[in-house]
Protein backbone atom coordinates (compact mmCIF):
# COMPACT_ATOMS: atom_id res chain seq x y z
CA UNK A 1 0.00 0.00 0.00
CA UNK A 2 1.34 3.45 -0.93
CA UNK A 3 2.24 5.48 2.16
CA UNK A 4 3.58 8.70 0.60
CA UNK A 5 2.67 10.58 -2.53
CA UNK A 6 6.08 12.25 -2.59
CA UNK A 7 9.46 11.53 -1.02
CA UNK A 8 12.39 13.92 -1.43
CA UNK A 9 15.90 14.41 -0.06
CA UNK A 10 18.30 17.33 0.13
CA UNK A 11 19.52 20.15 2.33
CA UNK A 12 17.60 22.62 4.45
CA UNK A 13 19.08 25.79 5.91
CA UNK A 14 18.15 28.40 8.47
CA UNK A 15 17.37 31.82 6.96
CA UNK A 16 17.93 35.24 8.49
CA UNK A 17 15.98 37.71 6.36
CA UNK A 18 16.45 41.44 6.88
CA UNK A 19 13.16 43.25 7.36
CA UNK A 20 14.44 46.70 6.39
CA UNK A 21 16.39 48.17 3.48
CA UNK A 22 20.06 48.80 4.14
CA UNK A 23 23.25 46.95 5.12
CA UNK A 24 23.18 44.50 8.00
CA UNK A 25 24.07 46.27 11.23
CA UNK A 26 23.52 45.93 15.00
CA UNK A 27 19.85 46.30 15.86
CA UNK A 28 18.79 45.54 12.27
CA UNK A 29 15.28 44.03 12.23
CA UNK A 30 15.26 40.48 10.85
CA UNK A 31 13.04 37.42 10.58
CA UNK A 32 14.12 33.83 11.15
CA UNK A 33 12.83 31.04 8.93
CA UNK A 34 14.23 28.18 6.88
CA UNK A 35 14.64 27.23 3.23
CA UNK A 36 15.60 24.35 0.98
CA UNK A 37 14.45 23.50 -2.54
CA UNK A 38 13.36 19.97 -1.73
CA UNK A 39 11.87 20.85 1.66
CA UNK A 40 9.89 23.64 0.02
CA UNK A 41 8.42 21.18 -2.48
CA UNK A 42 7.52 18.77 0.34
CA UNK A 43 5.74 21.57 2.23
CA UNK A 44 3.87 22.74 -0.86
CA UNK A 45 2.79 19.19 -1.69
CA UNK A 46 1.53 18.73 1.87
CA UNK A 47 -0.44 21.96 1.61
CA UNK A 48 -1.96 20.67 -1.62
CA UNK A 49 -3.26 17.66 0.28
CA UNK A 50 -0.58 15.12 -0.64
CA UNK A 51 1.41 12.97 1.77
CA UNK A 52 5.06 14.07 1.70
CA UNK A 53 8.31 13.00 3.38
CA UNK A 54 11.67 14.82 3.46
CA UNK A 55 15.04 13.23 4.21
CA UNK A 56 18.24 15.11 5.03
CA UNK A 57 20.77 15.86 7.73
CA UNK A 58 20.63 18.71 10.23
CA UNK A 59 22.88 19.84 13.02
CA UNK A 60 22.05 19.05 16.62
CA UNK A 61 21.43 22.73 17.24
CA UNK A 62 18.52 25.18 17.63
CA UNK A 63 18.45 25.86 13.89
CA UNK A 64 18.02 22.16 13.19
CA UNK A 65 15.30 21.95 15.83
CA UNK A 66 13.50 24.88 14.20
CA UNK A 67 13.59 23.26 10.76
CA UNK A 68 12.36 19.90 12.05
CA UNK A 69 9.55 21.56 13.97
CA UNK A 70 8.59 23.67 10.97
CA UNK A 71 8.42 20.66 8.65
CA UNK A 72 6.42 18.64 11.16
CA UNK A 73 4.07 21.56 11.59
CA UNK A 74 3.46 21.56 7.85
CA UNK A 75 2.55 17.86 7.93
CA UNK A 76 5.79 16.65 6.33
CA UNK A 77 7.20 13.33 7.57
CA UNK A 78 10.77 13.73 8.92
CA UNK A 79 11.22 10.30 10.48
CA UNK A 80 14.38 9.59 8.44
CA UNK A 81 16.17 12.89 9.12
CA UNK A 82 19.65 12.48 10.63
CA UNK A 83 21.22 14.82 13.21
CA UNK A 84 24.91 15.74 13.27
CA UNK A 85 26.37 16.70 16.67
CA UNK A 86 29.65 17.96 15.18
CA UNK A 87 28.35 19.82 12.12
CA UNK A 88 26.10 22.89 12.16
CA UNK A 89 22.88 23.38 10.27
CA UNK A 90 23.50 25.53 7.19
CA UNK A 91 22.61 29.22 7.19
CA UNK A 92 21.85 31.92 4.66
CA UNK A 93 21.28 35.62 5.15
CA UNK A 94 19.10 37.67 2.83
CA UNK A 95 18.62 41.44 2.84
CA UNK A 96 18.13 44.42 0.56
CA UNK A 97 21.31 46.46 0.77
CA UNK A 98 19.61 49.06 -1.43
CA UNK A 99 16.01 49.15 -2.64
CA UNK A 100 15.41 46.57 -5.34
CA UNK A 101 18.79 44.83 -4.88
CA UNK A 102 18.76 41.69 -2.73
CA UNK A 103 21.98 40.25 -1.32
CA UNK A 104 22.06 36.56 -0.39
CA UNK A 105 25.01 35.01 1.46
CA UNK A 106 25.31 31.27 2.06
CA UNK A 107 27.18 29.62 4.93
CA UNK A 108 27.47 26.05 3.68
CA UNK A 109 31.05 25.01 4.44
CA UNK A 110 31.08 21.94 6.68
CA UNK A 111 27.33 22.10 7.23
CA UNK A 112 25.35 19.03 8.22
CA UNK A 113 23.32 18.88 5.01
CA UNK A 114 26.42 18.19 2.93
CA UNK A 115 26.92 14.91 4.84
CA UNK A 116 23.91 13.31 3.21
CA UNK A 117 25.06 9.84 2.14
CA UNK A 118 23.86 6.67 0.42
CA UNK A 119 21.59 4.70 2.73
CA UNK A 120 20.14 7.79 4.43
CA UNK A 121 16.91 7.31 2.50
CA UNK A 122 15.68 3.77 3.26
CA UNK A 123 14.59 1.63 0.35
CA UNK A 124 11.44 0.76 2.28
CA UNK A 125 10.45 4.42 2.33
CA UNK A 126 11.10 4.78 -1.40
CA UNK A 127 9.10 1.66 -2.09
CA UNK A 128 6.11 3.20 -0.34
CA UNK A 129 6.15 6.34 -2.49
CA UNK A 130 4.44 7.33 -5.72
CA UNK A 131 7.04 9.95 -6.63
CA UNK A 132 10.67 10.70 -5.75
CA UNK A 133 11.69 14.34 -6.23
CA UNK A 134 15.37 15.32 -6.47
CA UNK A 135 17.22 18.43 -7.61
CA UNK A 136 20.58 19.44 -9.05
CA UNK A 137 21.49 21.24 -5.83
CA UNK A 138 22.15 18.15 -3.72
CA UNK A 139 24.77 16.52 -6.02
CA UNK A 140 26.73 19.79 -5.83
CA UNK A 141 27.07 19.59 -2.04
CA UNK A 142 29.68 16.85 -2.09
CA UNK A 143 30.59 13.36 -3.26
CA UNK A 144 28.50 11.46 -0.71
CA UNK A 145 25.48 13.69 -1.32
CA UNK A 146 25.80 13.11 -5.07
CA UNK A 147 25.93 9.35 -4.53
CA UNK A 148 22.91 9.56 -2.23
CA UNK A 149 20.85 11.15 -4.99
CA UNK A 150 22.02 8.62 -7.57
CA UNK A 151 21.27 5.72 -5.22
CA UNK A 152 17.83 7.04 -4.33
CA UNK A 153 16.92 7.51 -7.99
CA UNK A 154 18.16 4.02 -8.84
CA UNK A 155 16.21 2.40 -6.01
CA UNK A 156 13.11 4.34 -6.99
CA UNK A 157 13.30 3.24 -10.62
CA UNK A 158 13.87 -0.37 -9.56
CA UNK A 159 10.75 -0.16 -7.39
CA UNK A 160 8.69 1.32 -10.21
CA UNK A 161 8.53 4.74 -8.53
CA UNK A 162 8.46 7.76 -10.82
CA UNK A 163 11.36 10.21 -10.45
CA UNK A 164 11.09 13.96 -10.99
CA UNK A 165 14.27 15.98 -11.42
CA UNK A 166 14.57 19.76 -11.08
CA UNK A 167 17.88 20.87 -12.62
CA UNK A 168 18.04 23.94 -10.33
CA UNK A 169 21.61 24.84 -11.32
CA UNK A 170 23.45 26.99 -8.77
CA UNK A 171 26.62 28.62 -10.07
CA UNK A 172 27.84 29.37 -6.53
CA UNK A 173 28.05 25.64 -5.82
CA UNK A 174 29.83 24.44 -8.98
CA UNK A 175 30.88 25.77 -12.39
CA UNK A 176 28.97 24.83 -15.58
CA UNK A 177 31.81 22.63 -16.82
CA UNK A 178 31.59 20.43 -13.73
CA UNK A 179 27.83 20.60 -13.29
CA UNK A 180 26.90 20.00 -16.93
CA UNK A 181 27.85 16.31 -17.25
CA UNK A 182 26.31 15.41 -13.88
CA UNK A 183 23.04 17.25 -14.52
CA UNK A 184 22.81 15.93 -18.08
CA UNK A 185 23.24 12.35 -16.83
CA UNK A 186 20.51 12.77 -14.22
CA UNK A 187 18.15 14.41 -16.70
CA UNK A 188 18.79 11.71 -19.31
CA UNK A 189 17.93 9.00 -16.80
CA UNK A 190 14.67 10.68 -15.84
CA UNK A 191 13.66 11.89 -19.32
CA UNK A 192 11.19 10.00 -21.49
CA UNK A 193 13.07 7.95 -24.12
CA UNK A 194 11.59 10.00 -26.98
CA UNK A 195 12.71 13.31 -25.47
CA UNK A 196 16.29 13.09 -24.12
CA UNK A 197 17.96 16.36 -23.07
CA UNK A 198 20.49 17.96 -25.37
CA UNK A 199 24.04 18.07 -24.05
CA UNK A 200 24.24 21.69 -25.18
CA UNK A 201 21.39 22.55 -22.84
CA UNK A 202 23.62 21.79 -19.88
CA UNK A 203 26.65 23.67 -21.19
CA UNK A 204 24.84 26.99 -20.79
CA UNK A 205 26.02 29.37 -18.10
CA UNK A 206 22.52 30.09 -16.79
CA UNK A 207 20.25 27.07 -16.51
CA UNK A 208 18.97 27.99 -13.08
CA UNK A 209 15.40 28.50 -14.32
CA UNK A 210 15.19 25.20 -16.21
CA UNK A 211 13.02 22.51 -14.70
CA UNK A 212 13.19 19.00 -16.10
CA UNK A 213 10.46 16.59 -14.98
CA UNK A 214 10.00 13.10 -16.25
CA UNK A 215 6.61 13.01 -17.94
CA UNK A 216 4.79 9.76 -17.40
CA UNK A 217 1.29 8.50 -16.73
CA UNK A 218 2.52 5.94 -14.24
CA UNK A 219 1.24 7.91 -11.25
CA UNK A 220 -1.25 10.13 -13.06
CA UNK A 221 -0.79 13.65 -14.37
CA UNK A 222 -2.23 15.31 -11.29
CA UNK A 223 0.63 14.37 -8.94
CA UNK A 224 3.34 15.46 -11.38
CA UNK A 225 1.47 18.68 -12.02
CA UNK A 226 1.37 19.28 -8.28
CA UNK A 227 5.12 18.63 -7.98
CA UNK A 228 5.87 21.03 -10.82
CA UNK A 229 3.62 23.65 -9.27
CA UNK A 230 5.26 23.19 -5.88
CA UNK A 231 8.74 23.54 -7.39
CA UNK A 232 7.78 26.65 -9.33
CA UNK A 233 6.16 28.18 -6.26
CA UNK A 234 9.31 27.58 -4.25
CA UNK A 235 11.42 29.31 -6.90
CA UNK A 236 9.10 32.30 -6.96
CA UNK A 237 9.30 32.62 -3.18
CA UNK A 238 13.11 32.45 -3.20
CA UNK A 239 13.48 35.13 -5.86
CA UNK A 240 11.15 37.76 -4.39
Amino acid sequence: MTEFDLVTLGEAMAVVRGADVGPLRPGFAARLSFAGAEATVAIAMSRLGHRAAWCGRLGTDPAGDMILGGLRGEGVDVSTVGREPDAPTGLLTRHQRVAGRTTVTYYRHGQAGSRLAPGDLPGSLLGSARLLHVTGITPALGETAARAVAEAAGLARAAGVTVSFDVNYRSRLWPPGKAGPVLAEHAARHAPPANPPSSKEFQMTDVSRRVFLRRTAAVGGGLLASAALASAAGRAARHR
